[in-house]
């Protein structure tokens, strides 16, 4: 028998195959009611293949399905992350027109307050050598009426003084350069010391300082007008770390001017503010006596 099988192998597989779907098919159409012992008997050998089968279909397609899924989603995500990233860049780029038009409004309403001819400059250019070792080069120049020792400021205080002026160009002498020395007093007390710079731009010194003057810690340093630059009340800075010696007849400090001059993107130049003829200034005509 077994012989037999072995040797018509192939040809049982071609029956089996015929025959078992064929009984299949002829038991399960058959109504319950009508189907004899034999049916019942197929259809109970053949369940757990049908649900085998059935399971293995069912999961190919459920896996097929979620991929075709997932990969739509994933398209969907890109296409909602770009879209996040292109609103994101239009709120960006108006909250910069929005903090560019509070800046130009701030540095319009100064020069309403002071009197003077709004002359607003961009910032276009850093520079640091070793002649002017904190400069700004503006866009604004000759032809906007700039000119050398006019007074340059921001919304909230000085930045410092025009040193030179070209055509469609100007440099700007900054607080924070050792050069530059800002006749200031104390709003307070009133008392009258010279604001000058070290280099840093977070930082400046306190120079002149009576050791009987009336300074301490935060109080705040104005323009005094008197050293022919700038304008009397321009704020300058706030003094910490008031030290008086023992001896000397002066007292130190530091001063932390109230101007950012790392982060200015504008600036105004006080444009009818003259020095008056014969007054000293320092190298460059950037800085002034109190």
């Amino acid at each position: 028998m077994w012989a037999l099988l072995r040797r018509y192998r192939e040809l049982t597989v071609v029956v089996l195959l015929l025959v078992v779907p064929f009984l299949l098919f002829t038991a399960g159409s058959k109504a319950p009611g009508k189907r004899n012992a034999a049916d019942r008997a197929v259809l109970w050998l053949s369940s757990p293949i049908q649900r085998a089968v059935v399971w293995t279909v069912e999961g190919v397609q459920d896996l097929f399905h979620n991929y075709v899924y997932l990969v739509g989603v994933e398209d969907e995500n890109e296409q909602l992350r770009r879209k996040v990233l292109r609103l994101q860049g239009e709120v960006d780029a108006s909250q910069e027109i929005a903090v560019e038009n509070t800046r130009l409004r701030r540095l319009l309403d100064l020069s309403r307050e002071d009197g003077l001819p709004p002359i607003v400059a961009p910032v276009i250019g850093v520079g640091v050598t070793p002649t002017l070792a904190r400069t700004l080069r503006l866009g604004r120049g000759k032809e906007g009426g700039i000119r050398v020792d006019q007074p340059v400021v921001a919304p909230e205080g000085v930045v410092g003084s025009v040193v030179a002026v070209g055509q469609g160009w100007s440099d700007t002498l900054l607080l924070a350069d050792p050069n530059s020395a800002v006749a200031a007093q104390v709003v307070r007390s009133r008392a009258r010391v010279t604001v000058r710079g070290t280099g840093a731009l977070d930082e400046a010194v306190l120079e002149n300082a009576l050791r009987t003057d009336d300074i301490v810690d935060g109080d705040l340093l104005v323009t005094s007008g008197t050293g022919g630059i700038y304008p009397k009340g321009l704020p300058v800075g706030r003094v910490t770390g008031v030290t008086r010696g023992q001896h000397g007849l002066f007292q130190s400090a530091k001063v932390i001017p109230v101007v950012d001059l790392a982060r200015l993107d504008e600036v105004m130049i006080l444009a009818d503010t003259i020095a008056p003829a014969g007054l000293a200034t320092g190298p460059e005509g950037g800085a002034e006596s109190p």
